[in-house]
Protein backbone atom coordinates (compact mmCIF):
# COMPACT_ATOMS: atom_id res chain seq x y z
CA UNK A 1 0.00 0.00 0.00
CA UNK A 2 1.01 3.83 -0.27
CA UNK A 3 0.06 6.93 1.98
CA UNK A 4 -0.55 10.57 0.15
CA UNK A 5 2.10 13.15 0.84
CA UNK A 6 -0.16 14.82 3.16
CA UNK A 7 -0.57 11.47 5.12
CA UNK A 8 3.61 11.17 5.44
CA UNK A 9 4.03 15.00 5.92
CA UNK A 10 1.67 15.02 8.85
CA UNK A 11 3.65 11.59 10.76
CA UNK A 12 7.07 13.22 9.87
CA UNK A 13 5.67 16.35 11.94
CA UNK A 14 5.04 14.37 14.41
CA UNK A 15 7.68 12.20 14.51
CA UNK A 16 9.81 15.62 14.84
CA UNK A 17 8.29 16.49 17.95
CA UNK A 18 8.11 12.85 19.56
CA UNK A 19 12.26 13.69 19.29
CA UNK A 20 12.02 17.17 20.64
CA UNK A 21 9.94 16.19 23.70
CA UNK A 22 13.34 15.06 25.74
CA UNK A 23 11.33 13.60 28.59
CA UNK A 24 9.50 11.39 26.73
CA UNK A 25 12.38 10.21 24.01
CA UNK A 26 14.89 9.23 27.13
CA UNK A 27 12.03 7.73 28.71
CA UNK A 28 11.43 5.87 25.40
CA UNK A 29 15.02 5.09 24.95
CA UNK A 30 15.35 3.65 28.46
CA UNK A 31 12.90 1.09 27.49
CA UNK A 32 14.92 0.47 23.87
CA UNK A 33 17.70 -0.20 26.63
CA UNK A 34 15.91 -2.57 28.58
CA UNK A 35 14.42 -4.64 25.57
CA UNK A 36 18.34 -4.94 24.06
CA UNK A 37 19.06 -6.05 26.98
CA UNK A 38 16.87 -8.96 27.76
CA UNK A 39 15.63 -10.21 24.35
CA UNK A 40 18.69 -12.25 23.96
CA UNK A 41 17.61 -14.33 27.42
CA UNK A 42 14.25 -14.42 25.67
CA UNK A 43 15.44 -16.10 22.62
CA UNK A 44 17.24 -18.30 23.92
CA UNK A 45 14.81 -19.87 26.23
CA UNK A 46 12.32 -19.78 23.19
CA UNK A 47 14.83 -21.82 21.05
CA UNK A 48 15.28 -24.17 23.65
CA UNK A 49 11.43 -24.79 23.42
CA UNK A 50 11.92 -24.83 19.93
CA UNK A 51 14.18 -27.48 19.72
CA UNK A 52 12.94 -29.52 22.55
CA UNK A 53 15.56 -28.75 25.08
CA UNK A 54 12.63 -28.11 27.29
CA UNK A 55 9.19 -28.95 27.72
CA UNK A 56 6.12 -27.29 27.61
CA UNK A 57 5.68 -27.06 31.14
CA UNK A 58 9.38 -25.58 31.55
CA UNK A 59 8.71 -22.58 29.19
CA UNK A 60 5.38 -21.79 30.43
CA UNK A 61 6.80 -21.72 33.78
CA UNK A 62 9.80 -19.74 33.29
CA UNK A 63 7.41 -17.18 30.84
CA UNK A 64 5.48 -16.49 32.85
CA UNK A 65 7.67 -15.74 36.16
CA UNK A 66 10.14 -13.68 33.79
CA UNK A 67 7.58 -11.62 31.90
CA UNK A 68 6.01 -10.52 35.25
CA UNK A 69 9.84 -9.44 36.70
CA UNK A 70 12.68 -9.01 34.89
CA UNK A 71 11.54 -9.65 31.04
CA UNK A 72 8.14 -7.00 31.77
CA UNK A 73 9.17 -4.69 28.72
CA UNK A 74 6.94 -6.15 25.89
CA UNK A 75 3.79 -6.17 26.90
CA UNK A 76 3.34 -9.94 27.65
CA UNK A 77 2.93 -10.63 31.08
CA UNK A 78 -0.76 -10.24 31.05
CA UNK A 79 -4.06 -11.90 29.65
CA UNK A 80 -2.69 -11.86 25.97
CA UNK A 81 0.53 -12.69 26.53
CA UNK A 82 1.93 -15.06 29.30
CA UNK A 83 -1.79 -16.13 30.95
CA UNK A 84 -3.06 -17.06 27.64
CA UNK A 85 0.18 -19.84 27.99
CA UNK A 86 -0.93 -20.81 30.91
CA UNK A 87 -4.57 -21.24 30.23
CA UNK A 88 -3.25 -23.15 27.52
CA UNK A 89 -1.45 -25.57 29.58
CA UNK A 90 -4.11 -25.65 32.16
CA UNK A 91 -6.71 -26.73 30.22
CA UNK A 92 -5.86 -28.98 27.35
CA UNK A 93 -5.16 -32.32 28.42
CA UNK A 94 -3.10 -33.44 25.29
CA UNK A 95 0.27 -31.70 26.25
CA UNK A 96 1.75 -33.26 23.06
CA UNK A 97 -0.56 -32.25 20.25
CA UNK A 98 -0.30 -28.58 22.79
CA UNK A 99 3.12 -28.55 22.23
CA UNK A 100 3.70 -29.54 18.51
CA UNK A 101 1.02 -27.17 17.66
CA UNK A 102 2.80 -24.36 19.76
CA UNK A 103 6.15 -24.68 18.20
CA UNK A 104 4.59 -24.99 14.83
CA UNK A 105 2.45 -21.36 14.98
CA UNK A 106 5.27 -19.61 16.93
CA UNK A 107 8.62 -20.41 14.98
CA UNK A 108 8.86 -17.17 12.97
CA UNK A 109 6.96 -17.42 9.64
CA UNK A 110 9.09 -16.36 5.95
CA UNK A 111 6.35 -14.06 4.72
CA UNK A 112 2.45 -13.19 5.28
CA UNK A 113 1.20 -15.78 3.73
CA UNK A 114 2.49 -18.14 5.63
CA UNK A 115 1.98 -15.82 9.18
CA UNK A 116 -1.60 -16.45 8.23
CA UNK A 117 -2.17 -20.15 8.02
CA UNK A 118 0.31 -20.51 11.30
CA UNK A 119 -2.67 -18.50 13.25
CA UNK A 120 -5.26 -20.08 11.15
CA UNK A 121 -3.77 -23.77 12.14
CA UNK A 122 -3.40 -22.75 15.54
CA UNK A 123 -7.29 -20.87 15.59
CA UNK A 124 -8.35 -24.44 14.19
CA UNK A 125 -6.94 -26.50 16.63
CA UNK A 126 -8.32 -24.88 20.05
CA UNK A 127 -11.19 -25.18 18.39
CA UNK A 128 -10.86 -29.01 18.24
CA UNK A 129 -9.48 -29.01 21.85
CA UNK A 130 -12.36 -26.73 22.89
CA UNK A 131 -14.88 -29.09 21.14
CA UNK A 132 -12.77 -32.18 22.16
CA UNK A 133 -12.97 -31.59 25.43
CA UNK A 134 -15.93 -29.71 26.24
CA UNK A 135 -13.81 -25.92 26.67
CA UNK A 136 -15.53 -22.74 27.41
CA UNK A 137 -14.46 -20.02 24.98
CA UNK A 138 -12.91 -18.25 27.90
CA UNK A 139 -10.77 -20.93 29.05
CA UNK A 140 -8.37 -21.02 26.78
CA UNK A 141 -9.57 -17.26 24.61
CA UNK A 142 -8.60 -18.07 20.84
CA UNK A 143 -9.62 -14.26 19.93
CA UNK A 144 -6.13 -12.96 21.23
CA UNK A 145 -3.95 -15.63 18.89
CA UNK A 146 -2.83 -12.13 17.05
CA UNK A 147 -1.13 -10.58 19.81
CA UNK A 148 0.09 -14.10 21.16
CA UNK A 149 1.43 -15.07 18.04
CA UNK A 150 2.78 -12.12 16.92
CA UNK A 151 4.95 -11.47 20.11
CA UNK A 152 6.94 -14.42 20.05
CA UNK A 153 7.64 -13.17 16.19
CA UNK A 154 8.46 -9.97 16.86
CA UNK A 155 10.80 -11.60 19.38
CA UNK A 156 12.48 -13.39 16.81
CA UNK A 157 12.54 -11.37 13.81
CA UNK A 158 11.48 -7.88 15.35
CA UNK A 159 11.37 -5.47 12.37
CA UNK A 160 9.36 -7.85 9.97
CA UNK A 161 6.86 -8.59 12.89
CA UNK A 162 5.32 -5.87 14.84
CA UNK A 163 3.54 -6.41 17.91
CA UNK A 164 -0.87 -5.79 18.28
CA UNK A 165 -0.44 -3.25 20.57
CA UNK A 166 -3.73 -1.61 21.30
CA UNK A 167 -2.03 1.69 21.01
CA UNK A 168 -0.30 1.30 17.98
CA UNK A 169 -3.62 0.41 16.32
CA UNK A 170 -5.89 3.36 17.95
CA UNK A 171 -3.46 5.90 16.51
CA UNK A 172 -4.02 4.21 12.85
CA UNK A 173 -7.29 3.98 13.64
CA UNK A 174 -7.95 7.73 14.82
CA UNK A 175 -6.36 9.09 11.55
CA UNK A 176 -8.10 7.28 9.23
CA UNK A 177 -5.02 4.68 8.27
CA UNK A 178 -6.41 1.62 9.72
CA UNK A 179 -9.94 0.15 10.37
CA UNK A 180 -10.62 -2.89 12.26
CA UNK A 181 -12.29 -5.78 11.14
CA UNK A 182 -14.46 -8.40 12.53
CA UNK A 183 -11.83 -11.29 11.84
CA UNK A 184 -8.76 -11.01 14.33
CA UNK A 185 -6.61 -12.96 12.09
CA UNK A 186 -6.94 -10.95 8.77
CA UNK A 187 -7.20 -7.79 11.09
CA UNK A 188 -3.86 -8.53 12.33
CA UNK A 189 -2.14 -8.71 8.63
CA UNK A 190 -4.31 -5.25 7.82
CA UNK A 191 -2.45 -3.68 10.56
CA UNK A 192 1.32 -5.10 9.74
CA UNK A 193 0.64 -4.52 6.52
CA UNK A 194 0.26 -0.58 7.27
CA UNK A 195 2.95 -0.79 9.98
CA UNK A 196 5.75 -1.43 7.74
CA UNK A 197 4.59 0.62 5.14
CA UNK A 198 4.58 3.89 7.29
CA UNK A 199 7.82 2.49 9.21
CA UNK A 200 9.37 2.47 5.96
CA UNK A 201 7.97 5.68 4.62
CA UNK A 202 9.50 7.20 8.11
CA UNK A 203 12.75 5.54 8.03
CA UNK A 204 12.25 4.66 11.18
CA UNK A 205 12.52 1.20 13.09
CA UNK A 206 9.73 -1.07 14.60
CA UNK A 207 10.52 0.45 18.32
CA UNK A 208 10.14 3.59 17.44
CA UNK A 209 6.85 3.78 15.49
CA UNK A 210 5.36 1.71 18.18
CA UNK A 211 6.86 4.97 20.83
CA UNK A 212 5.81 7.71 18.21
CA UNK A 213 2.33 6.23 18.46
CA UNK A 214 2.42 6.21 22.62
CA UNK A 215 3.80 9.78 22.68
CA UNK A 216 0.74 10.53 20.03
CA UNK A 217 -1.64 8.34 22.29
CA UNK A 218 0.00 10.38 25.63
CA UNK A 219 -1.33 13.95 23.59
CA UNK A 220 -4.46 12.38 22.22
CA UNK A 221 -3.32 13.97 19.15
CA UNK A 222 -7.23 14.09 17.58
CA UNK A 223 -9.26 14.14 19.98
CA UNK A 224 -11.96 11.69 18.84
CA UNK A 225 -12.72 8.77 21.74
CA UNK A 226 -11.58 5.63 20.57
CA UNK A 227 -12.72 1.98 21.54
CA UNK A 228 -10.26 0.48 24.04
CA UNK A 229 -9.80 -2.89 22.26
CA UNK A 230 -11.33 -4.07 19.43
CA UNK A 231 -14.35 -6.28 19.67
CA UNK A 232 -13.11 -9.78 19.38
CA UNK A 233 -10.04 -8.90 21.77
CA UNK A 234 -12.75 -8.19 24.87
CA UNK A 235 -11.51 -8.80 27.83
CA UNK A 236 -13.11 -11.87 29.23
CA UNK A 237 -13.56 -13.28 32.52
CA UNK A 238 -10.60 -15.44 34.43
CA UNK A 239 -11.62 -18.71 35.83
CA UNK A 240 -11.08 -19.06 39.69
CA UNK A 241 -7.66 -20.09 39.62
CA UNK A 242 -6.24 -16.65 41.75
CA UNK A 243 -2.43 -18.08 41.09
CA UNK A 244 -2.75 -18.02 37.47
CA UNK A 245 -4.80 -15.13 37.53
CA UNK A 246 -4.08 -12.26 40.31
CA UNK A 247 -5.78 -9.40 37.88
CA UNK A 248 -9.36 -9.64 37.94
CA UNK A 249 -11.54 -8.77 34.78
CA UNK A 250 -12.11 -5.20 33.82
CA UNK A 251 -15.86 -6.49 33.29
CA UNK A 252 -16.52 -7.23 37.15
CA UNK A 253 -14.91 -3.92 38.07
CA UNK A 254 -17.62 -2.32 35.84
CA UNK A 255 -19.97 -5.02 37.43
CA UNK A 256 -19.03 -4.30 40.70
CA UNK A 257 -18.84 -0.07 40.65
CA UNK A 258 -22.49 -0.56 38.62
CA UNK A 259 -23.61 -2.25 41.26
CA UNK A 260 -21.92 -0.10 44.09
CA UNK A 261 -23.62 3.04 42.20
CA UNK A 262 -26.94 1.61 41.88
CA UNK A 263 -27.38 0.90 45.62
CA UNK A 264 -26.19 4.44 46.43
CA UNK A 265 -29.00 5.37 44.57
CA UNK A 266 -27.06 6.95 41.39
CA UNK A 267 -27.85 6.80 37.82
CA UNK A 268 -25.33 4.75 35.65
CA UNK A 269 -23.40 5.33 32.42
CA UNK A 270 -21.41 2.76 30.93
CA UNK A 271 -18.81 3.47 28.23
CA UNK A 272 -20.45 3.14 25.07
CA UNK A 273 -18.02 0.28 23.66
CA UNK A 274 -18.42 -1.76 26.93
CA UNK A 275 -22.70 -2.47 26.79
CA UNK A 276 -22.48 -5.81 25.16
CA UNK A 277 -20.10 -7.43 27.82
CA UNK A 278 -21.33 -9.80 30.49
CA UNK A 279 -20.19 -10.76 34.18
CA UNK A 280 -22.06 -13.71 35.96
CA UNK A 281 -24.25 -13.66 33.06
CA UNK A 282 -25.47 -10.23 33.69
CA UNK A 283 -25.14 -7.59 30.20
CA UNK A 284 -22.82 -4.98 31.56
CA UNK A 285 -25.16 -2.27 29.71
CA UNK A 286 -28.56 -3.29 31.47
CA UNK A 287 -26.77 -1.06 34.38
CA UNK A 288 -26.56 1.99 31.92
CA UNK A 289 -29.13 4.52 31.20
CA UNK A 290 -29.89 4.42 27.33
CA UNK A 291 -28.37 7.85 26.58
CA UNK A 292 -26.16 9.77 27.66
CA UNK A 293 -27.72 13.12 29.24
CA UNK A 294 -26.18 16.49 28.51
CA UNK A 295 -23.67 17.27 31.14
CA UNK A 296 -23.31 20.89 29.94
CA UNK A 297 -19.86 20.25 29.36
CA UNK A 298 -18.87 21.03 25.91
CA UNK A 299 -19.31 19.35 23.08
CA UNK A 300 -15.92 17.65 23.55
CA UNK A 301 -15.94 16.52 26.97
CA UNK A 302 -19.50 15.17 26.33
CA UNK A 303 -17.86 13.20 23.77
CA UNK A 304 -15.17 11.92 25.78
CA UNK A 305 -17.39 11.33 28.99
CA UNK A 306 -19.43 8.98 26.80
CA UNK A 307 -15.88 6.38 26.33
CA UNK A 308 -15.25 6.68 30.17
CA UNK A 309 -15.83 3.18 31.75
CA UNK A 310 -18.09 3.94 34.65
CA UNK A 311 -20.14 7.32 35.71
CA UNK A 312 -21.96 7.62 38.38
CA UNK A 313 -24.61 10.20 37.40
CA UNK A 314 -26.71 12.39 40.29
CA UNK A 315 -30.27 13.87 38.77
CA UNK A 316 -30.59 14.54 35.24
CA UNK A 317 -27.45 16.59 34.27
CA UNK A 318 -24.80 15.84 36.91
CA UNK A 319 -21.63 13.69 37.31
CA UNK A 320 -21.08 12.21 40.85
CA UNK A 321 -18.27 10.75 39.86
CA UNK A 322 -15.75 8.86 37.24
CA UNK A 323 -14.09 5.81 36.77
CA UNK A 324 -11.20 4.11 34.63
CA UNK A 325 -10.52 0.99 34.87
CA UNK A 326 -6.75 0.76 33.87
CA UNK A 327 -5.66 -2.35 32.68
CA UNK A 328 -3.23 -1.65 29.70
CA UNK A 329 0.55 -2.27 30.05
CA UNK A 330 1.57 1.19 29.57
CA UNK A 331 -1.16 2.71 32.10
CA UNK A 332 -1.87 5.26 30.07
CA UNK A 333 -5.26 5.03 28.56
CA UNK A 334 -7.77 5.71 31.35
CA UNK A 335 -5.21 8.48 32.86
CA UNK A 336 -5.16 10.64 29.56
CA UNK A 337 -9.03 10.10 29.21
CA UNK A 338 -9.17 11.73 32.60
CA UNK A 339 -6.65 14.41 31.42
CA UNK A 340 -8.46 14.95 28.17
CA UNK A 341 -11.84 15.64 30.70
CA UNK A 342 -10.31 18.28 32.69
CA UNK A 343 -8.38 19.99 29.94
CA UNK A 344 -11.87 20.29 28.37
CA UNK A 345 -13.84 20.88 31.29
CA UNK A 346 -11.99 22.30 33.94
CA UNK A 347 -14.59 24.04 36.04
CA UNK A 348 -16.03 20.70 36.80
CA UNK A 349 -15.26 19.40 40.52
CA UNK A 350 -16.81 15.77 40.36
CA UNK A 351 -14.43 12.44 41.68
CA UNK A 352 -12.34 11.06 39.47
CA UNK A 353 -10.65 7.56 40.62
CA UNK A 354 -8.66 5.22 38.67
CA UNK A 355 -8.87 0.96 39.25
CA UNK A 356 -5.66 -0.74 38.66
CA UNK A 357 -4.44 -4.26 39.61
CA UNK A 358 -2.06 -3.80 42.91
CA UNK A 359 0.70 -4.07 41.32
CA UNK A 360 0.38 -1.21 39.07
CA UNK A 361 -0.36 1.35 42.03
CA UNK A 362 2.95 2.29 41.81
CA UNK A 363 3.01 2.80 37.92
CA UNK A 364 0.16 5.18 38.17
CA UNK A 365 1.40 7.30 41.56
CA UNK A 366 4.66 7.53 38.59
CA UNK A 367 2.38 8.63 35.72
CA UNK A 368 0.15 11.14 37.74
CA UNK A 369 3.45 12.57 39.25
CA UNK A 370 4.35 13.88 35.93
CA UNK A 371 4.59 17.41 34.85
CA UNK A 372 2.05 17.16 31.95
CA UNK A 373 -0.53 15.81 34.55
CA UNK A 374 0.70 18.32 37.33
CA UNK A 375 -0.05 21.36 35.48
CA UNK A 376 -3.84 20.10 34.84
CA UNK A 377 -4.07 19.52 38.43
CA UNK A 378 -4.93 15.82 37.79
CA UNK A 379 -2.51 14.69 40.53
CA UNK A 380 -4.88 16.45 42.56
CA UNK A 381 -8.25 15.61 41.46
CA UNK A 382 -7.49 11.88 40.33
CA UNK A 383 -7.42 9.58 43.23
CA UNK A 384 -6.58 5.87 42.83
CA UNK A 385 -7.42 1.95 44.35
CA UNK A 386 -6.55 -1.09 43.35
CA UNK A 387 -9.33 -3.85 41.59
CA UNK A 388 -8.27 -6.10 44.84
CA UNK A 389 -9.62 -3.19 47.44
CA UNK A 390 -12.55 -3.32 45.63
CA UNK A 391 -13.39 -6.32 45.60
CA UNK A 392 -12.19 -7.26 49.13
CA UNK A 393 -14.49 -4.85 50.61
CA UNK A 394 -18.06 -4.85 48.13
CA UNK A 395 -19.70 -7.06 50.16
CA UNK A 396 -19.06 -4.00 53.07
CA UNK A 397 -19.64 -0.99 50.70
CA UNK A 398 -22.84 -2.73 49.52
CA UNK A 399 -24.54 -3.52 52.67
CA UNK A 400 -23.23 -0.36 54.36
CA UNK A 401 -22.18 2.56 52.41
CA UNK A 402 -24.68 5.09 51.30
CA UNK A 403 -22.31 7.85 49.91
CA UNK A 404 -19.50 8.10 47.32
CA UNK A 405 -17.51 9.31 50.27
CA UNK A 406 -16.86 5.72 51.32
CA UNK A 407 -14.53 4.96 48.11
CA UNK A 408 -12.37 7.75 49.12
CA UNK A 409 -11.30 5.45 52.17
CA UNK A 410 -9.89 3.15 49.68
CA UNK A 411 -7.91 5.52 47.67
CA UNK A 412 -4.59 6.56 47.43
CA UNK A 413 -3.80 10.48 45.78
CA UNK A 414 -0.42 12.15 45.09
CA UNK A 415 0.36 14.37 48.03
CA UNK A 416 -0.01 18.04 47.06
CA UNK A 417 3.58 19.49 47.85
Amino acid sequence: MKFDTNTIAQWQEWKEGYHQDKEYFNYANEVRGNRQRVIGEIRTVFNNFLNGSISLEEFRSIFHHKTSTTWDYFGMKGLSGAMVLNKYVKHIPDQQALADNLRKALKCPRDAEEGRRKMEQLATFLESMMKKYKLKPFAIQPGRIPYFVSGFWHFQSSEEWPFYYRITRAIFERNGIYESTPNPIEDYFQFRNIFLTLKSDLHIDSFELDYLCGWLDERNTKKIPVEATPPQLDDIPPDEDEQESPEIDHNHVQWMLAKIGKNMGYKIWIASNDRSKKYQDEIIGSFSEKELPALGLGDDAQKIVRYIDVIWLEGSKRIAAAFEIEKSTSIYSGILRMSDLVAEAPNTNFPLYIIAPENRMKKIERQLSRPTFQALDLHERCKFFSDITLSNNFDHIMKLATHISTLDKLAKRIPSK
